[in-house]
């Protein structure tokens, strides 16, 4: 079945508030385990070696599989590829692993995210944790 989904990124602790941006997602699923994605941002804002770019388009594309382990507990394994040609004339590769806790609509994931080198250059960054509290309704 496919599943829309709308998300706004909010950076509240961020001296730099124009890395907010909202994001459009149509994802298919195979038993709620195997899922494939494609999101669409209007206006996404980034700071990169050549300055801060500012509300341009940037598409992802991404593959992930959710594993249970318990009742509420699941592993995640995720690999994609963020389109940044409106940005930076490039994109780059992203994979994740960690686990997610549901309970009822909430899901909370705890995710070690890294990638590959063309981020590194672009944003001087690269892996890093991270954790999201997603409330479907």
């Amino acid at each position: 079945w496919i599943e829309p989904a709308f998300v706004h990124y909010g950076y509240l602790d961020h001296p730099d508030t124009g890395y907010d941006y909202d994001e459009v997602t149509a994802s298919i699923s195979y038993q709620q385990r195997a899922t494939a994605s494609v999101s669409w941002s209007p206006n996404t804002s980034k700071r990169t070696y050549q300055g801060f770019v500012w509300d341009k388009q940037a598409m992802a594309y991404e593959l992930s599989l959710l594993q249970p382990l318990h009742s509420r507990w699941s592993a995640y394994a995720g690999v994609g590829y963020y389109d940044l040609h409106e940005l930076v004339d490039t994109g780059y590769w992203y994979w994740s692993t960690g686990i997610a806790f549901t309970w009822q609509n909430m899901q909370v994931d705890v995710l070690h995210i890294d990638t590959d080198s063309t981020a590194t250059r672009l944003f001087d960054s690269g892996s890093g944790w991270t954790a999201a509290l997603t409330w479907r309704f």
